[in-house]
Order: structure tokens, then C-alpha cells, then sequence
């Protein structure tokens, strides 16, 4: 109830729930970050919380995965970036960066955040399925050339859609290499899930992607 700021990190299939459950408490001046998969959690977070509530997008490229209760191994070192879209927003975005970058978590503000959120939703696409299906980490598709082909399929086919909504993803391809490169201990969190026999966010990720994908006439086989 103190919070100055709120990371949102839950599952994105449960953002509205966990957004009700925080309405309440929250101070008027709070900011509430996303740091989710998918596409839109901003706009559901703002639709759960009382008007005004300050609502921040970003990303992370950290990748870590539970070991066992109470130990997290962080196994992949990535950006995080924080985005804004007014003067007041910037203020409360360098505030969390530098808060994040003081505990050793890289991180940056920009003013479009959009195109991040795309190029992380395609690299998520491209990693978390052949992952999962294959049930090897991260640094096992570039390895294998039939996964690396999937991979580099899902991102361009996501890569697509986000050019069909006014993003190009620039060096798609570089970015996916150097991902698997430097999260290739990492198991996916799709994978995660489904080592668990959780929910897994295929919904989230694909579907996002596929709907975003037939708003513009788009066939994403």
C-alpha cells in the first residue's frame, strides 16, 4: 500500500485479475509497470484501476528460471526499457531505471516504446514454441538447424504483422541470434510452464500475434 512503483510481472493471462486485487491499495501517486508478454497489458491494467492511476510499458530481456522454492538461477543478462509518453511519465520512468540499474538490472527510458514491445513479442514467438515442443533450452536451436528455420519463420511472420501496424523490426534475425546466444542456458518460460504442467502463455504470445495479424489481412500459418 506504500508502493511508490508496482512491477507487473504476473502471468498476462491473469493481469486483470491481479490488477483488481491491487486497485484498492494503491496510492493515488503510484505508478503501476509492466514488464509483461503480449501485446496490450497497459491498456487492461488502466481498464482495472481507478482512473488517473499512473500506468507505464516496458520490457525485459532478463531470463531466469526457479530451481527450487526460493532460489531463482538468473540465467541471461538482457535490457529492460521503460516507456513514456509525456513529461510526468519520463520523471516517473528515469526513476524506476535508475532504481533498476542500481540493482544491476541494465535499463533505459525511450519515448516509443511500441517498437520494443513488437520486436519482444517476435523474439518471444520465435523461442518459446520450438522450445517448448522440443523440450531443450534456449542455445539448442541455434544448434539444431531444423528449430534455428522455425524460429527464424515465427519471427519473420511476427516481424510481418508488426510492419503491417506502422513497426519494422530492423535486424530481426540479429536480434534472434544473439538472444538464443545469450539466454542459452535459459529454459523458456513457455517451457517452464509446461515442465510444470502449468498454463502456459501460447495464448498471449500467439494469439496476440495472430489476431493483431487478421486485423490487417494477414494469414500467420
Amino acid at each position: 500500500a506504500n508502493a511508490e512503483y508496482v512491477l507487473m510481472l504476473v502471468k498476462a493471462y491473469d493481469t486483470e485479475l491481479a490488477a483488481q486485487g491491487i486497485a484498492p491499495h494503491l496510492r493515488p501517486d503510484a505508478t503501476v509497470v509492466t514488464l509483461q508478454n503480449g501485446l496490450g497489458n497497459a491498456a487492461r491494467i488502466r481498464a482495472n484501476l481507478p482512473n488517473g492511476q499512473q500506468v507505464l510499458a516496458g520490457v525485459t530481456s532478463q531470463a531466469a528460471r526457479r530451481v527450487s522454492s526460493g532460489l531463482i538461477l538468473h540465467t541471461g543478462v538482457g535490457p529492460t526499457v521503460i516507456g513514456y509518453e509525456s513529461d510526468s511519465e519520463r520523471a516517473r520512468a528515469n526513476c524506476i531505471v535508475e532504481a533498476l540499474s542500481k540493482a544491476g538490472l541494465p535499463s533505459a527510458v525511450t519515448g516509443r516504446i511500441e517498437p520494443f514491445i513488437w520486436q519482444k513479442i517476435a523474439i518471444n514467438a520465435a523461442i518459446n514454441g520450438p522450445t517448448a515442443i522440443a523440450g531443450v533450452p534456449n542455445g539448442t536451436l541455434a544448434e539444431r538447424a531444423s528449430l534455428l528455420e522455425a524460429a527464424t519463420i515465427l519471427a519473420d511472420e511476427a516481424a510481418t504483422v508488426a510492419a503491417a501496424h506502422g513497426y519494422e523490426l530492423e535486424g530481426i534475425h540479429r536480434t534472434l541470434r544473439d538472444t538464443i546466444e545469450a539466454t542459452a542456458e535459459n529454459r523458456s518460460s513457455i517451457l517452464q510452464d509446461v515442465d510444470a504442467g502449468r498454463r502456459t502463455e501460447a495464448d498471449v504470445i500467439y494469439g496476440s500475434l495472430i489476431a493483431a495479424g487478421r486485423a490487417r489481412g494477414l494469414a500467420l500459418p
